[in-house]
């Protein structure tokens, strides 16, 4: 069942029983995770039986699909709810739900972090049809959401601070809800309870200079420049920028590039003006003409290429890291100037 935006509070925070399956899925994986984290508290009050929770990856489940149905029918040794958790690229662990939604007990739940898909993709039009699911959306917060982040943070620590400073740090922040959460508490740390924070303040603690490198990295990338792109990962990499961070600022940006498309693949560039935070000046008419060049399609073989990547790095710390994330990088950056040939020649 679709869950609409104004519905998905009051459900994280007191689960209906009719729902078995939690399908959380777009383009905030820290949202996902708290929301996840949220679920998890609810259904196990706080219990410390290990074997009421289990957590999967997609990898598993899609090579052995009754692996879930199995966990999700197995009886806690303490009685009380199993609940399993599962996390990763949609495509590999959508025959295994469609199997657990058909053999799971209805006292177990199930809570789904899927990275890659959107509201095209099979595993979510599934889950959004299917009665026993809560299908939630994870989506970047808007200057609404993060003014009031910022308010309930700062108002746990006592904070004094100005209209101008509220606005200046929702501008700094991003797209990413427990990355957002952990630049505000270090905000609050950083004033001390019943301090005071102001514009300087907030300019020394959230400006990033590799964030910027990283930024025009990215703008190479997509306008297909592979001297600038040989140039700013060089620079990059002396200045020791962790590889998976460079792949979750391109991620980002492709996923901004997302909200162009609608749900039959038709693009719009009015609505790159929804993202949050808006995108830099500079970055944006790039974007745009990535939008016109690339498809919804391409977009997201992009964007579970890149998730791909950063999972194969946590999991195995393959190699050179940087190497392999300069291939990945300069890869797409290929497909970006393959793609604005053809839209030049038609």
């Amino acid at each position: 069942m679709k869950i609409s935006t104004r519905e998905v509070a009051s459900i994280i925070s007191s689960p209906p029983p009719r729902f078995c399956i939690y399908l959380l899925y777009g383009q905030d994986n820290g949202l996902m995770a708290e929301r996840s984290k949220m679920l998890e508290r609810h259904f196990t009050n706080g219990d410390n039986d290990p074997s009421a929770v289990v957590s999967l990856a997609s990898a598993e489940v899609g090579r052995d699909k009754t692996l879930l149905c199995d966990n999700l029918n197995a009886i806690p040794m303490f009685g009380g709810k199993r609940v399993v958790l599962l996390s990763g690229q949609g495509s590999e662990m959508k025959d295994a739900v469609l199997l657990a939604a058909e053999q799971m007990a209805r006292d177990s739940k199930l809570i789904i972090k899927a990275y890659d898909v959107n509201t095209r993709h099979a595993l979510v039009t599934f889950c959004d049809k299917l009665d026993i699911c809560a299908s939630i959306g994870c989506y970047p917060d808007d200057s609404k959401d993060l003014s009031q982040l910022v308010q309930d943070i700062f108002g746990q620590y006592q904070i004094q601070y100005s209209r101008d400073v509220l606005h200046s740090i929702c501008e700094k922040l991003g797209a990413d809800r427990q990355a957002s959460r952990s630049e505000i508490e270090k905000l609050a740390l950083f004033a001390g309870k019943g301090g005071h924070l102001t514009i300087d303040d907030i300019s020394l603690l959230l400006g990033d200079g590799a964030a910027l490198q990283a930024d025009l990295l990215n703008m190479a990338i997509l306008t297909g420049n592979i001297e600038q792109f040989n140039a700013h990962l060089a620079r990059l990499k002396r200045e020791a920028v962790a590889p998976i961070r460079l792949l979750r600022q391109l991620l980002g940006l492709f996923r901004v590039m997302q909200l162009a498309y609608n749900e039959q693949g038709q693009a719009d560039v009015k609505a790159l003006d929804l993202a949050r935070p808006p995108l830099h000046f500079k970055i944006k008419p790039i974007v745009q003409r990535a939008v016109s060049a690339w498809t919804a399609i391409l977009v997201d073989e992009a964007i579970e290429k890149l998730i791909s990547l950063e999972i194969n790095l946590k999991s195995s710390g393959s190699g050179d890291g940087f190497a392999l994330t300069g291939q990945t990088l300069l890869g797409l950056l290929l497909r970006a100037r393959s793609l604005q040939h053809k839209s030049r020649s038609f």
